[in-house]
């Protein structure tokens, strides 16, 4: 049976976040500035990435985060629920991600600039990624993201999103679309080469459910699948059971103060 163990830079980093959440209120009082922090955990069907299928079945996803001005520090694991490599304790921690930013505004476009490491179980990488976000119509992003590590390249995601009142909640509905370029670490075409083009689309329903003050009910549905001939490969291979496409569901309660 194997024991999955947090790697040192995932110990590092969940020291570093809580003690910065630690000091939040103080650094918020000393310089004036709006520090907030939040925590979520939510429950999948399925844990899916960039139209990746990475689980067979439940994982619990828990979130730290915090806000200092424009500064932002998440913390983000996957608790794997249904798999065969199980520790002591019945569950697998397979993937732990640190993520710094900074975001500013320009005009009507919200500017987010950002450091990921990933620390999966096996392996790492790291990417440094600028996302734009306009205030307008349907909300549209542009991520960019260079994977300076094990992907040497670039993956962008094009996103859009509306809301509207259905009786007395709101209702998101959103899409992305996921484009590599010549990243490794999204697979590889049928010749085995890293590849330009299309790689995954997906379109989600959510919405957020009051149920005490600051802590939310946030429940989402969502379809993923692959696109274009090298994307379909690349998903496929990387996929648990060669899976290219996935409707998952996942529940979350999150508490911001």
């Amino acid at each position: 049976m194997k024991v999955r163990r947090l790697g040192f830079v995932s110990l590092v980093s969940a020291l570093v976040a809580g003690f910065a959440l630690a000091l939040v209120p103080i650094s918020a009082k000393a310089e004036g500035a709006a520090g907030k922090a939040s925590f979520s955990a939510a429950l999948a069907s399925r844990y899916v990435w960039r139209g990746q299928i990475l689980s067979e079945g439940l994982v619990l996803q828990p979130t730290v985060g915090i806000t200092l001005g424009g500064f932002g520090a998440n913390l983000w694991s996957n608790v794997d629920l249904d798999n065969s490599e199980e520790d002591d304790d019945g569950i697998v921690m397979n993937e732990t991600d640190l993520t710094l930013n900074y975001t500013l505004p320009v005009g009507p476009v919200s500017l987010t600039g950002g450091f990921i490491h990933y620390d999966f179980d096996g392996g790492d990488t790291q990417e440094l990624y600028l996302t734009g976000a306009l205030a307008t119509l349907l909300n549209p992003s542009l991520s960019l993201y260079y994977d300076f590590d094990e992907g040497e390249g670039l993956f962008a995601v094009l996103a859009a999103s509306h809301g509207f009142p259905v009786g007395p909640v709101s209702l998101t509905a959103g899409a992305s679309l996921g484009f590599n370029i010549d990243d490794k670490a999204m697979g590889t075409n049928a010749d085995g080469e890293e590849f330009t083009g299309l790689y995954y689309g997906e379109l989600y329903l959510a919405t957020s459910i009051p149920l005490f003050k600051n802590v939310t009910l946030d429940p989402r549905i969502a379809y993923s699948t692959a696109l274009g001939d090298d994307g379909e490969h690349a998903i496929k291979s990387i996929s648990v059971d060669g899976e290219e496409d996935m409707f998952y569901g996942s529940v979350a309660i999150t508490a911001a103060f």
